[in-house]
């Protein structure tokens, strides 16, 4: 109710609306809830009132309970997960929507691009003389995402590494060739209108190791 960890020093989403979707997945209605919001920033507020108690808890305490959120945190993010594939057998990767159909390289080269973004951000934060620049480095990542990425990277790659998980959802029922969609129906009638044709990846495209013939839509 108030936002607060009281079981576990992890981050606790904020749940603003509620959805009740159908057998077809469709949004049948959608019920607000404002209070845990409403909570959380109140007791934000209040903490302003209590600074001279705050100020009691020592520093390194603080940072123990930040860097244990962000160790919880730290395996649920994609980048996080694509940067240990660098250190895997292909064959040896578990199977999900991007490693599944699109080739390891062209994964390593997206987590690359995202690395050096990263880099870049970080040592404009350390450098003194130009820390002050480092907002608009972080607002310069969206623009690189928008018109630079899709120079070097297919509307697919791109959908299956970066798009929010409708998305995903979405491209996978209509280009999943092996028919494990929920939606087989809509895959058939995108497949039938647009005569999408499934050419196979060459095998050196997935590096030594992998047998997986994995196919891709030629959207």
């Amino acid at each position: 109710l108030m936002g607060l960890p009281w079981l576990v020093a992890s981050t606790v989403p904020c749940i603003t609306a509620m959805q009740e979707k159908d057998s077809k997945g469709e949004v049948t209605s959608i019920q607000e809830s404002r209070l845990t919001g409403l909570f959380t920033h109140g007791v934000g507020l209040g903490c302003i009132f209590a600074l001279s108690v705050i100020r009691l808890i020592p520093l390194p305490v603080l940072y123990g309970v930040f860097l244990f959120m962000d160790l919880v945190a730290l395996p649920g993010q994609q980048f996080y997960q694509r940067f240990l594939l660098l250190f895997q057998q292909p064959s040896k990767m578990a199977k999900n929507h991007y490693t599944k159909y699109i080739p390891v390289n062209r994964i390593h080269k997206y987590t690359a691009f995202q690395f050096l973004f990263f880099a870049i951000v970080c040592a404009v934060r350390e450098i003194k003389s130009i820390s002050i620049a480092f907002p608009v480095m972080v607002l310069m990542c969206i623009p690189a995402r928008l018109y630079l990425h899709p120079r070097l990277f297919s509307e697919d790659e791109l959908t299956l590494l970066d798009g929010s998980p409708e998305e995903i959802d979405k491209w996978l029922q209509k280009n999943d060739p092996e028919g494990e969609s929920p939606d087989k129906s809509a895959q058939a009638e995108h497949i039938a209108e647009n005569g999408l044709k499934m050419p196979d990846y060459k095998k050196e495209d997935y590096g030594p190791g992998t047998t997986d013939k994995t196919e891709v839509a030629d959207a």
